[in-house]
């Protein structure tokens, strides 16, 4: 995938669906990778330099994540986040990851996307 460098900012292309792009944004936020992302073209705006932004990247590809931790905190910085299910709030936590993991991010895809990509970078 393309990860264009420009004077101030990096921007990476994932070219995958909504559900998988919540999921790298939410990767990236828990690992302090600060994003801006835009579903529209499905690109990420990086603030983070391209040499750390690369070895996060390789780091990722070589490790396994506790998703249900990364979701947890999600949820304590953003009870929000589950207000697309009417009653979701009044679930025990446990139910509230379950539900997130199944409505709006996809960590098989996820998995699947870091192990089988390459990214290419312009020259900056």
């Amino acid at each position: 995938r393309p990860l264009l460098c420009t004077n101030n900012n990096l921007t990476f292309y994932s070219f995958a669906g909504s559900k998988l792009n919540r999921t790298l944004n939410l990767i990236f936020d828990s690992f302090g990778i600060k994003t801006i992302f835009y579903d529209l073209d499905s690109s990420f705006i990086i603030k983070n330099s391209k040499d750390n932004f690369l070895s996060f990247w390789e780091k990722l590809s070589q490790s396994t994540l506790d998703t249900d931790s990364i979701i947890r905190e999600k949820l304590e910085k953003n009870p929000t986040i589950i207000d697309f299910s009417k009653y979701a709030g009044f679930l025990p936590i446990n139910f509230q990851i379950k539900l997130l993991k199944e409505s709006l991010f996809d960590f098989a895809g996820y998995q699947r996307f870091i192990e089988e990509i390459r990214i290419i970078t312009n020259k900056c």
